[in-house]
């Protein structure tokens, strides 16, 4: 039983990742920044990704790794959004995000 709340304190505890790239279509970047947050340790790190155009392949492949994607609030398909920086750090406040990896 005194395992369980170790563990249950751990998971408490990990430091909460965002890799946020442009778009998570097939290209060497956004391959780096999947494989990356896939692989990060768990038990250490929430990791979650998000994106700011498009999803694509390798946000699918992200999720089915077992990986939060999330595109960025209020996303617009095809049109200029001249708030995406006010958008991304709402978000980032609003997950209490302590790392954030960039790839762009």
């Amino acid at each position: 039983m005194q395992e369980t709340t170790i563990q249950a304190i751990d998971i408490d505890r990990r430091i909460r990742l965002l890799t946020v790239t442009s778009a998570l279509c097939i290209g060497g970047a956004e391959r780096v920044a999947g494989c990356l947050t896939e692989r990060v340790e768990r038990r250490w790190f929430e990791a979650a990704a998000c994106y700011l155009k498009e999803c694509g392949p390798v946000g699918e492949h992200m999720k089915l790794a077992g990986v939060e994607v999330v595109p960025i609030p209020g996303l617009s398909l095809g049109r200029r959004d001249y708030l995406t920086s006010a958008k991304l750090r709402r978000l980032i406040r609003a997950r209490r995000i302590q790392v954030i990896h960039t790839h762009d």
